[in-house]
């Protein structure tokens, strides 16, 4: 009876939080297990490598953000913070739990949108504020991780979304709420929740007008528009990228100036 009173997102969060996450990119692996053998590596020159990668990332940040390792309960958000916090044989053990095959479409795809968005909202928040720029990085690089987790997890749930979306971007998100009963913002934000990874990743998962106006939500608003104009142009949908930038972009604008004044 409890089983059938539980919501579709609850549902695929128990399986989704089970999950190992998604995969690291193998080069990216490879590179760090190099730089751990090294003997004069630092701290530093591994945090770069794991920035870089979606699935090295979300791990170390899960370990970090951990009741093992997180006593005061703050979120950790900086991978040069967990990575000395946790040191490197913590950091070799997680590439112990990276998978050795290939990545294959779509979510080696989906993993390469989300560098992307994350660097791009990495420079936006440079330019208003660079103190939060290593916050919207990673809240940009974690926007994705609902569609890639059920592109990954649910292959053939997530072919049946693309299948029903006509390409188009807001397509995805009808689709996916028809197929699913609820959008991968929503998984994002409640997997983010579930591994206690907060403050701008869950802001930028929400894209709701109240989080994204919110004083301290800067970060988040670079990392949602970084996101939707990524997605946006690889999807080549320039009448969804115009409405972006005509829309959200002077208004985040407007209010990340007004906050980095204050």
């Amino acid at each position: 009876m409890q089983d059938v009173l539980r919501s579709p997102l609850e549902t695929c969060l128990d399986q989704m939080q089970n999950a190992s996450g998604p995969p690291a990119i193998g080069e990216n692996a490879f590179a760090l297990t190099g730089k751990l053998m090294s003997d004069r590596t630092t701290m530093q020159a591994c945090a770069r490598i794991v920035q870089r990668d979606l699935g090295l990332t979300l791990r170390l940040l899960r370990i970090a953000n951990s009741a093992l390792f997180n006593h005061a309960g703050r979120t950790v958000l900086s991978v040069s913070h967990a990575s000395a916090l946790l040191g490197t044989d913590v950091l070799s053990e997680l590439l112990e739990t990276v998978p050795r095959s290939p990545i294959a479409r779509p979510v080696r795809e989906l993993v390469v949108l989300s560098q992307i968005a994350g660097n791009f909202a990495w420079l936006l928040m440079g330019r208003l504020e660079p103190r939060w720029s290593d916050d919207a990085f990673i809240a940009s690089l974690l926007r994705s991780l609902g569609e890639v987790m059920i592109a990954q997890e649910r292959s053939e749930d997530y072919a049946r979304i693309l299948r029903g979306s006509n390409g188009s971007f807001a397509g995805v998100r009808a689709a996916s709420r028809a197929a699913l009963h609820f959008d991968f913002d929503e998984l994002t934000m409640a997997l983010l929740g579930a591994w206690s990874i907060r403050g701008a990743p869950a802001l930028a998962a929400q894209s709701t007008q109240d989080a994204l106006l919110a004083p301290s939500a800067a970060a988040g608003r670079a990392a949602s528009l970084a996101h939707l104009l990524t997605l946006a142009y690889f999807r080549d949908e320039d009448r969804e990228r115009d409405h972006i930038m005509k829309s959200c972009w002077p208004r985040w604008r407007r209010c990340s100036v007004s906050v980095s004044r204050n």
